[in-house]
């Protein structure tokens, strides 16, 4: 069985600086970490931790040493894609190239015992929205050709899916369609894990289940109104737990605490 934890939407900033001129998110990732590394004794080991983008809040080359420093204490693999407040140029420095020889996308692919786990680069450089490319497209199909039957979860900043929440869908994904037909060319159990909206929706792409991940830093309101207000509330956020056991589970783990267990 293979166990992947997914964090998104950290929005580091190297101290003392402050994201908004209100969240600390040095501070809160380092919460998250210490969250996640109390509840490992609960939920076993794990493979590796999946950063579905907006790691920087300013794309710095100090915000990213400051996230691997904060990161450290978990001890298991990183596995990064960018978001659209990071800068890839920043990341290759700092991370290096996540496939040898790239330099134009930071997107990879992680081969495990039992399932794949792709990473997709969405980013349009200079826009809030993302976008599926034909480099991206390429890169997916012939990930995905390589390995048709192989279970696989696909990891991208950008959600496949319109949230309904106004201000985010006017900086969401372009080429749905041509995402969605470039995984009907496979035979695999695919599940799609994405970050951006900073709250846990879940969605169909064709036969395939797609799911954003709270952030650690912040959250936002559901809000269907066209009137809904555009910002962000200091609610504490939270994580995903991502399985591969003769099928995906999917699970969501709260940061904020209440007390308990109490016996029925």
């Amino acid at each position: 069985m293979t166990r992947l934890i997914q964090i998104s939407d950290c929005h580091v900033v190297s101290a003392p600086k402050l994201v908004s001129g209100r969240l600390d998110t040095r501070l809160l990732l380092a919460g998250a970490v210490d969250r996640i590394s109390a509840d490992l004794e609960k939920v076993g080991p794990v493979d590796g931790v999946v950063v579905t983008g907006d790691i920087s809040d300013d794309g710095s080359i100090d915000s990213y040493e400051t996230f691997l420093s904060v990161m450290e204490p978990i001890g298991v693999p990183v596995f990064l894609i960018p978001g659209n407040h990071d800068k890839r140029e920043s990341m290759f420095e700092v991370f290096g190239a996540p496939v040898q020889g790239q330099s134009e996308k930071f997107q990879w692919v992680r081969r495990f015992d039992d399932m794949q786990l792709i990473g997709l680069d969405t980013v349009v450089p200079k826009s809030g929205g993302g976008a599926i490319d034909a480099v991206t497209l390429d890169f997916l199909s012939e990930t995905l050709s390589e390995s048709p039957e192989v279970p696989t979860l696909i990891a991208l900043h950008h959600p496949p899916f319109n949230s309904g929440v106004g201000f985010m869908d006017a900086i969401g994904l372009r080429g749905f369609d041509e995402l969605r037909e470039a995984l009907g060319q496979s035979r695999a159990e695919i599940r799609l894990i994405c970050g951006h909206l900073h709250m846990l929706v879940a969605a169909s792409l064709g036969q395939h289940i797609a799911i954003s991940s709270p952030a650690t830093c912040s959250s936002f309101d559901t809000d269907y109104r066209d009137v809904a207000p555009v910002g962000f509330t200091t609610r504490p956020g939270g994580y995903m737990i991502h399985e591969w056991c003769d099928g995906f589970r999917s699970t969501c783990i709260p940061l904020v605490d209440g007390t308990g267990p109490h016996p029925f």
